[in-house]
């Protein structure tokens, strides 16, 4: 039986989501908070392997659930496993840095990863002369005023299919081309930016805002988006965004 959770958790005190020997990440302790409800080893799967510091209100993993294990620990009769009872056991262990927002039986070929259509990342920015200390965790602070409308015009330049390599990490010959559904600026509270794709590559969102506030400081033209990708070389937009201002916000499936 396949378990699909629905997670939101501030990522400030992990060294990103994934499994890393020695450090706190979500999934370390997630994982543990699993074993101890169930029983029996947990083997997580996430829709996105977020980094140090960044955080998600929309993230989705998937586990298989062994459900002759459960039926001799006496615990539970499967499917009847009561997922909400689970979801509160698990949020008492890894609140409130990690909530479980909902946990569902999922079919047997769900995959968290794999399934998954379409990622959407927000990434805010506190655009205000003087810091606000309550939401440094979640935002990057910029004093100097930013151009939205400047901002969305060079955003018109990463939508469709392009090679990010200048705005991602190398990563060891595989391709780095993404189709780029939706990037939209606006400002409300805070500088917000929403953007969606079927995946992104390693600190590719984080990259493009470096870029993004460059030119809404009025350092870049529009148009260098577009020379920048053109480029396909890191050393092009070498400014990168800090991860607090950065959430995963939402995971389409099949």
């Amino acid at each position: 039986m396949v378990l699909r959770l629905l997670l939101a958790y501030n990522g400030a005190g992990f060294r990103g989501f994934a499994l890393n020997p020695g450090v706190r990440t979500v999934a370390g302790v997630l994982t543990e908070a699993l074993k101890q409800a169930l029983g029996q080893e947990i083997y997580l799967v996430c829709a996105g392997r977020t980094d140090a510091g960044v955080h998600a209100w929309g993230q989705v993993v998937s586990f298989e659930v062994n459900e002759v294990s459960l039926r001799e620990q006496g615990t539970s009769k499967p499917p009847q496993l009561d997922t909400a009872k689970l979801r509160d056991s698990i949020n008492k262990m890894v609140g409130p840095e990690i909530a479980v927002r909902e946990a569902v039986w999922a079919a047997d070929d769900f995959d968290a990863r794999r399934s998954a259509t379409q990622r959407i990342y927000r990434y805010s920015i506190h655009n205000h002369p003087v810091a606000n200390p309550f939401i440094a965790h979640t935002t990057w602070h910029i004093a100097a005023p930013l151009d939205i409308d400047a901002m969305n015009q060079a955003a018109q330049h990463i939508l469709g299919e392009h090679d990010f390599s200048s705005f991602c990490r190398r990563a060891d010959g595989k391709s780095l081309v993404r189709r780029v559904k939706k990037a939209v600026w606006w400002r409300s509270s805070e500088v917000t930016l929403e953007i969606a794709a079927s995946s992104f590559c390693h600190q590719m969102v984080r990259s493009l805002v470096g870029t993004f506030t460059e030119i809404g400081q009025g350092k870049r033209p529009p148009g260098a988006m577009a020379e920048i990708l053109t480029a396909q070389t890191r050393q092009a937009a070498p400014k990168l965004a800090p991860p607090q201002g950065l959430i995963l916000w939402h995971v389409d499936f099949f």
